[in-house]
């Protein structure tokens, strides 16, 4: 095998081991990014909640109808 040829053959294995590490990567940033963002909606959807049943509106039932079609 000549010395390009093994050169070259170096250079892709290498490029291909780089990218599998940045996908690794790459995913791990965007599942913790992810779930930091799942967790600060939820939060603010849990305070809405509570806002929204703290001063209930004349009228307005939460839960289940009283009624169901």
């Amino acid at each position: 095998m000549s010395c390009y040829a093994r050169f070259t053959k170096i250079k892709t294995q290498t490029l291909d081991l780089s990218r599998e590490n940045t996908n690794v990567r790459s995913l791990s940033i965007s599942l913790n990014q992810k779930r930091k963002a799942m967790l600060l909606c939820q939060e603010a959807l849990s305070a809405l909640k509570q806002a929204i049943v703290g001063e209930p509106v004349r009228g307005v039932t939460y839960g289940s109808p009283a009624r169901p079609r």
